[in-house]
């Protein structure tokens, strides 16, 4: 048996004359009455002299009893009808054709794949889907009732059982379904989707994006091919891009999509159920919430970014005023130590006076409180200051130096660093007074001529130094804890608050006499 035209169906495409279908029923002509039910639009051959032409069956015993029927529709059945009351007397044959000439039968039939075998079973296995099985059985008249894939033919042949002559041959086959995208409309949220609503569509091209807004379900309409009368079944794959997310699902005629994410897109590949090579790819892309779009980002960083500057701005302006307040409070508390200094002084002051007076010196008294007005007037102009130039604090030391001179005798001394720049550098207001007075009325003052004292300022990189020395009897804060010391160690600990990159430090050395070291760190300036 000779099964060749199975090399030419698309030829046989060219060849075919497009019949339009009444119904979904075919009755070819022949000497077999049959009734032939397809799903879809059918193209009707016989085989042509040009279909002929090949050699390997010219002459063959299809020749003239060959009807090509090539279909659209993935749905084919062929039945036996009652005419002639034939349909009793038609048997499939196994291969075993004896015994459908045993049966009394007029004509027997065979059918065939593409590879020319013989499908003998109630089912054949060789088809694709599993579901569409071709079914071959003579069951109240019919014959085959199957799917046909696409480039899977069934050739079905009827044979006359006296002669075993061919008496007709049905070559079906499937062409490739086109799927064809007609549309698409979006629906409110929460709206009905009414199954036969095709109205108001958006067209749509394969590859084409479809951009719909967040919370819409989105529904695809498709065109049937032509002629085909059945439902479409369709199946999809949805993948939402930039993860693994995917959703598969089918529908008949349309596809609906639901509950798509927010600011995402995804691709969207449909088909057939019952065809899978041909598919449709599109793109589906849903817009962000406003709160979601990059306007509303780039609002709100900014928003958020002033914030924090203004949150910064108003911590700095605390920072500021608060540390402005500590400084005024801590200025206050050295003006008011600096007015409590200048009592004790003067309290001082008189006291040599009066020394002087009980002493009978009445002249250097007078030298005294002259001496003394000039000092008088030199703290008192500085007193609004919390710092002088070290040049006028050593100035005003020399003028209380030769009054107390004048009262005891003692020797004294100022030597300062040639490499100092006295007049550049700035200390706080009369803070070596109460330490000099300090050497005077605790050191010295009890050793006439024999005393001396001594004030050595110098300068270790940018430590300044300030060593008072005397040769009196020694003197500890332990002992003799003096007002002028007190008020000293309080201005100390307040200048250190005040200052947040230089200090201040006093210590005293009793070894021979009594050395008072202050100490300002970081108080001159690198030149």
């Amino acid at each position: 048996m000779h099964f060749q035209s199975f090399r030419y169906p698309m030829l046989l495409m060219l060849l075919a004359r497009v019949l339009p279908v009444t119904g979904q029923t075919y009755f070819p002509t022949g000497g077999v009455p049959l009734k032939i039910t397809v799903n879809g639009f059918r193209q009707d051959t016989s085989l042509t002299a040009r279909y002929y032409a090949d050699p390997a069956i010219t002459g063959g015993v299809y020749r003239g009893k060959t009807s090509v029927m090539i279909f659209s529709g993935p749905r084919i059945s062929m039945t036996l009808t009652d005419r002639d009351g034939a349909r009793d007397k038609v048997m499939r044959a196994s291969t075993d054709v004896q015994l459908a000439r045993s049966e009394d039968s007029r004509y027997y039939y065979r059918v065939f794949d593409k590879f020319n075998r013989e499908l003998t079973g109630s089912t054949v296995s060789n088809f694709t889907n599993r579901k569409d099985k071709a079914r071959i059985i003579r069951q109240r008249g019919l014959i085959v009732d199957t799917s046909i894939q696409e480039n899977e033919p069934l050739r079905v042949n009827f044979y006359r059982s006296a002669t075993d002559t061919l008496v007709s041959s049905y070559y079906l086959e499937r062409i490739r379904l086109p799927l064809l995208v007609k549309g698409y409309r979006t629906y409110r949220p929460g709206e009905v989707i009414a199954e036969k609503d095709t109205s108001s569509f958006v067209p749509v091209k394969e590859e084409q994006e479809i951009v719909v807004s967040p919370g819409e379900p989105v529904r695809l309409f498709f065109r049937k091919p032509a002629g085909l009368w059945d439902d479409l079944l369709l199946s999809y794959h949805l993948t939402q891009n930039g993860t693994n997310g995917t959703i598969d699902g089918k529908g008949r005629n349309d596809v609906v999509l639901q509950n798509l994410e927010p600011n995402s897109a995804y691709t969207l590949l449909i088909w057939y159920t019952f065809q899978k090579n041909v598919k449709v790819n599109l793109y589906v892309r849903v817009k962000p919430y406003w709160y979601q779009t990059t306007l509303f980002y780039v609002i709100l960083g900014g928003a958020i970014l002033a914030l924090l500057i203004g949150a910064l701005l108003a911590a700095t302006v605390y920072r500021l005023r608060a540390a402005q307040t500590r400084q005024l409070k801590t200025e206050q508390q050295l003006f008011s130590l600096q007015a409590q200094l200048n009592p004790h002084f003067v309290f001082n002051a008189l006291g040599s006076i009066q020394g002087l007076i009980n002493a009978g010196n009445a002249d250097r008294a007078n030298h005294y409180l002259t001496e003394f007005s000039s000092l008088l007037r030199s703290t008192l102009r500085t007193s609004g200051r919390l710092y002088n130039p070290l040049d006028l604090e050593l100035e005003i030391l020399r003028t209380y130096l030769e009054l107390e001179q004048l009262r005891f005798g003692f020797k004294w001394a100022i030597i300062t660093d040639p490499a100092l720049s006295v007049s550049e550098i700035d200390v706080p207001n009369l803070f070596m007074q109460p330490l000099v007075e300090n050497a005077v009325k605790h050191g010295i003052s009890v050793n006439g001529s024999e005393g001396t004292l001594t004030i050595a300022i110098s300068r270790q990189g940018a430590t300044l130094s300030v060593a008072i020395s005397d040769n009196g009897l020694g003197f500890t804060e332990e002992v003799y804890p003096g007002y002028g010391i007190r008020l000293t160690r309080d201005r100390i600990r307040l200048i250190n608050q005040l200052e947040k990159e230089r200090s201040v430090s006093l210590t005293f050395v009793n070894r021979e006499g009594t050395h008072a070291l202050l100490t300002f760190a970081n108080w001159i300036a690198s030149s």
